[in-house]
């Protein structure tokens, strides 16, 4: 076998990277416009400042936004009302969770995750939505385990497949990943950055077939992040060069580079490629535009 040209642009694509949240209660506002939702919410709590629900309304659209500091607020008021029913009690806990992680206090959305598990531990959605954040904290096993539990909690739940999948491929359990990932697809064909992923763990393994199988079925469905198709032009060239498909491989690495003029690795595999080929004034030309970018006289 042929040696690896040039390390894969492994950028794993987590649906899920943060959590859920429920979607935007329906009002005189456009789905989108959350600038009328904090207008139209903000007025509400001023009018009706004891009624709750105007407190979550107004956190969820600030959330929606990307206001995550007042988003919390709200859902400080929110949660510190008097009300009933302890699964609307865990929905404020669980999406204040999710705006503390944005805002890097992960103790304080742990905090906020045990509490919405404590008082809804029939939730999947809050026990992937943990998951998530033990996995951005490189906590792997804490966060397999809470994909674990939502997934027994919902054998359906395709989030939870996903974030495992995304741990196990982390700690190079690429087995057990790939395990995942093909429930998700299974689940959820559609799911085009399954595919991806999929096939960065078909990489690892260095099963280079099954991975241009994979890499193919996510650059066919015309994603609409460039700089992820950009990768996965890329990751589908090593697979060709690693499976001696040089025409393929030069073509992918072209692709990358007009999907993704600043695609460093992308030159700098093609020059590779060309020199290999005897092409001395096209290496030269890619490696002149890798010095270029990377800021070199």
């Amino acid at each position: 076998m042929r040696s690896i040209l040039i390390t894969a642009a492994l950028t794993i694509l987590a649906a899920t990277a943060i959590g859920q949240t429920p979607q935007a209660p329906a009002q005189p506002c456009a789905d989108t416009d959350y600038d009328c939702q904090i207008k139209l919410y903000s007025k509400a709590v001023k009018d009706k400042p004891k009624d709750a629900e105007n407190h979550y309304n107004l956190g969820l659209a600030h959330q929606l936004k990307g206001q995550f500091k007042e988003a919390v607020a709200a859902y400080d008021n929110y949660l510190g009302a008097k009300m009933t029913g302890q699964a609307n009690l865990a929905d404020g806990y669980n999406n204040r969770a999710i705006a503390n992680h944005k805002l890097g206090k992960n103790d304080a959305s742990l905090a906020d995750y045990a509490k919405a598990i404590e008082l809804n531990p029939a939730s999947a959605r809050f026990f992937t939505n943990r998951g998530n954040l033990f996995n951005d904290l490189k906590r792997f096993d804490e966060a397999i385990a809470d994909y674990t539990k939502a997934i027994s909690l919902d054998p359906a739940y395709v989030a939870a497949y996903e974030g495992r999948g995304i741990a196990n491929g982390t700690k190079q359990d690429f087995a057990k990943a790939i395990e995942d990932l093909s429930k998700v697809i299974e689940l959820n064909p559609a799911d085009s950055t399954a595919y991806y992923n999929r096939g960065v763990y078909y990489s690892q393994k260095q099963d280079f077939q099954m991975a241009k199988v994979d890499y193919t079925k996510y650059i066919d469905s015309n994603p609409v992040n460039k700089m992820m198709l950009a990768d996965c032009y890329l990751n589908r060239a090593i697979t060709n060069y690693m499976l001696s498909d040089d025409a393929g491989a030069i073509a992918d690495l072209t692709k990358a580079i007009e999907t993704n003029p600043k695609l460093v690795n992308a030159y700098v595999a093609r020059s590779r490629m060309y020199r290999e080929q005897n092409k001395i004034q096209l290496a030269e030309a890619d490696e002149k535009k890798v010095a270029e970018l990377q800021g070199k006289p």
